[in-house]
């Protein structure tokens, strides 16, 4: 993706320099006619433009003669234009918060004299500064502001740029929503245009769009409609380019011989380019396909081509996907050493770049590996970070879907209201016309018109009072509509995050399990697997079951994202022995990993007037959370007791504990909060806001007490009775 920006601003570049030049000493010999000192000023100016990148001290020259000229017959725009070339060369020279300040000030002076072009040269300067500061977020701010300062004096060549600008900043920054706006802005203006290379161009970068969210037939048809243009231009290398996106794709679908004919096109094509870095990647994608045919033998040798072609440049990007295909390739070879070897030298290149859906689909394989090799510790270390990076690009994944969500209802909203604007102002011209008519009818007929037009006068304010009121009344429609739909988004943000957090981890944990024993036995005990038909179809049954559990967990999030407006709530009489029995059945395993004891010292009589939902997701959160901070060979302890009108629960561990000033924000969402367990565990900074938040919401209390190193206890008061 990185490399894709790059390219783009470079062809920014190309374009800015595109514009025409005037022969440098045909300017000179003008300044020695007899010309006015306004076309001195502004011929100096456009020396300096000619001579920035070639001839710098000649530059600044020509900048201090334009600007003393200029100062002394008053001539503002030609200073505000000396002043932009100094504030140029002031950053060139290696002082950008000058700069900027000299930016900042021209925009004010230029603004005051409606300077159009310098107030858009400015901020897109002022973009470029933030952009190499690595503050993407103001660089886009101020293109913005550049884009609509050039849209005002229909200065189009000039906000294509600043387009092609924010578009690839933010494809950059992975802020598809907003590229994808300003792209299909670029498609229409070079439709208009005819201009078949940014048509082109824009599609490609559309589909690059669709493919990062998954959205794989639009990805396809924009590099088909890219692919038919370049074909037209002859451009072979994009042609191959194209070729080899419509192919990946088709192998992500399975649809591997549609993949494989794409890509051996592309390869084709790239030999005779003699793109040695393309090559190795065509090979690499290839290799791709045959493991999805099962061919594994020829799956390797594409792998290997690819990495001894990549020697001539060492592409640390292309040598992994080689070293992981080859690990995979061997691992269904069960040729075990060899796919490890190749896994761990993949996974540590991974690292260095770092790419996590590559350490992701190494680490998956070598578990699998060091569980063929018996090493079942390694195996569940290496699942374990498999789990949390797959967990990790499903959040991305869904924050990607929001965030293109959000866009196009801000887009729509956009809309609505310039269309009702230019309603009104269409309202407003009609208005005006009638009334000129009127004057006309006025001026002939005097005394007729006098009554007349009293009449319609009359009429005409009792329409206008009714129109206002009727305005009012759907404003104030509106704006109730409006705080109903902030308070929908915000309970269904929140209840999406609750089910995130609270279930996706055991369910993502148990299908981890289940695939290494499901592989476990089909490869150990394959004779017998084969005979025993009830073990075959229980496994299938499983599988079958992990899948739709799945499905039903993406569904659900979909549902309550869409649908839900409130969290459920029905709080019963539950016996609190038989919810913490449970708590420590579920945890028991994870226990055992960290050898620690969960000891429970409950009567059997002890009950509590809550919702059980709320009352497990309470006791899941505080578990986990004292199992990540609870060292080896330590105890839990899970204790409970009646006082008045409210059971007392206590969740005690030996731990690490909590330092006082994070004791002050404990219960507060915060991802800078989250604390590393003793094992390396990672958390999201919400399981003990979503505790507290159910305590509450079960008419109780919490409260902490912790010491370092010595342990924490979290006391819970809920109602022993019903609440009235």
């Amino acid at each position: 993706m990185k490399k894709l920006f790059f390219i783009i601003l470079s062809l920014f570049i190309i374009n800015i320099q595109a514009q025409k030049k005037v022969d440098l000493d045909s300017l000179f010999n003008v300044l020695k006619t007899n010309i006015s000192e306004k076309q001195k000023v502004d011929t100096y100016i456009q020396i300096v433009r000619q001579v920035r990148k070639t001839d710098s001290l000649q530059a600044i020259t020509n900048i201090n003669k334009a600007l003393n000229i200029a100062k002394k017959i008053n001539y503002k725009e030609g200073i505000i234009e000396a002043k932009f070339e100094e504030a140029f060369f002031t950053n060139l020279y290696g002082n950008p918060e000058l700069a900027l300040n000299l930016y900042k000030e021209l925009i004010k002076n230029a603004t005051k004299i409606g300077h159009k072009k310098i107030i858009g040269k400015s901020y897109f300067q002022i973009g470029l500064i933030y952009k190499t500061k690595s503050d993407y977020s103001n660089s886009i701010k101020n293109n913005i502001k550049s884009a609509e300062a050039f849209e005002e004096i229909k200065d189009t060549a000039s906000f294509i740029v600043v387009y092609s600008y924010i578009a690839g900043l933010s494809l950059y920054q992975d802020n598809y929503a907003f590229a994808l706006k300003y792209y299909l802005k670029l498609l229409d203006i070079s439709k208009k245009k005819n201009d078949l290379e940014g048509i082109a161009l824009c599609y490609n970068n559309i589909g690059i769009i669709h493919k990062q969210n998954n959205e794989f037939d639009d990805a396809i048809n924009n590099y088909k409609k890219s692919l038919i243009i370049y074909e037209k231009l002859n451009d072979s290398a994009r042609i191959s380019d194209c070729l080899n996106n419509i192919g990946s794709i088709n192998e992500v679908k399975g649809n591997y011989s549609e993949a494989m004919i794409n890509l051996k096109k592309s390869l084709g094509i790239r030999i005779k380019l003699k793109d040695t870095f393309s090559i190795a990647e065509s090979y690499n994608s290839i290799g791709k396909v045959e493991f999805g045919l099962g061919n594994f033998t020829k799956s390797l040798e594409n792998y290997f081509q690819s990495i001894q072609i990549n020697k001539s440049f060492e592409s640390k990007l292309n040598k992994t996907n080689s070293l992981i295909g080859i690990g995979k390739n061997y691992y269904k070879q069960n040729k075990f050493n060899n796919a490890k070897q190749y896994l761990e030298e993949g996974i540590f290149l991974a690292k260095e770049i770092p790419s996590p859906d590559l350490i992701g689909e190494g680490t998956k394989y070598l578990s699998k590996v060091e569980n063929e090799l018996g090493n079942y510790k390694n195996a569940y270390n290496n699942h374990l970070i498999f789990s949390k990076i797959e967990d990790s690009l499903r959040n991305k994944e869904m924050l990607k879907k929001l965030t293109i969500m959000q866009a196009n209802f801000a887009f729509e909203q956009r809309l609505d209201s310039i269309n009702f604007q230019n309603e009104k102002n269409q309202q407003i011209i009609s208005q005006r016309l009638e009334d000129e008519q009127k004057i006309g009818f006025f001026t002939l007929f005097v005394l007729i018109i006098v009554i007349i037009f009293s009449f319609i006068l009359f009429h005409k304010n009792k329409r206008i009072k009714q129109t206002n009121h009727q305005l009012s009344k759907a404003n104030i429609e509106l704006q109730k509509q409006r705080n109903e739909l902030d308070s929908m988004n915000k309970t269904k943000t929140r209840f999406f995050s609750i089910i995130a957090h609270d279930i996706r981890g055991p369910i993502g944990n148990f299908i981890g399990f289940f695939d290494l024993l499901r592989d476990h036995i089909k490869e150990n005990y394959s004779e017998k697997h084969n005979e025993d038909k009830f073990l075959d179809n229980t496994l299938n049954l499983l599988n079958k079951s992990k899948d739709q559990l799945l499905n039903l967990l993406d569904g659900l999030l979909n549902w309550a994202l869409k649908e839900e407006n409130v969290i459920p709530h029905k709080p019963e009489n539950l016996n609190l022995k038989n919810y913490i029995d449970k708590n420590i059945e579920i945890y028991l395993q994870q226990a055992k990993a960290k050898n620690i004891q969960l000891l429970a010292e409950i009567d059997e009589n002890i009950y509590v007037w809550a919702d059980k939902n709320c009352v497990m997701t309470i006791l899941r959160n505080l578990t986990s959370n004292a199992l990540k901070f609870s060292t080896e060979n330590s105890s839990i302890y899970f204790k409970a007791s009646t006082n008045n009108n409210f059971t007392e629960i206590q969740v005690i561990d030996q731990g690490v504990g909590i330092s006082a000033e994070k004791l002050k924000n404990i219960f507060d969402i915060d991802e800078n909060k989250t604390t590393i367990g003793t094992k390396g565990e990672k958390g999201t900074g919400l399981g003990l806001n979503i505790v507290h938040d159910f305590v509450k919401l079960n008419n109780g209390q919490i409260t902490v007490t912790s010491e370092l190193n010595v342990g924490t206890t979290f006391n819970i008061l809920l109602p022993k009775n019903k609440v009235i």
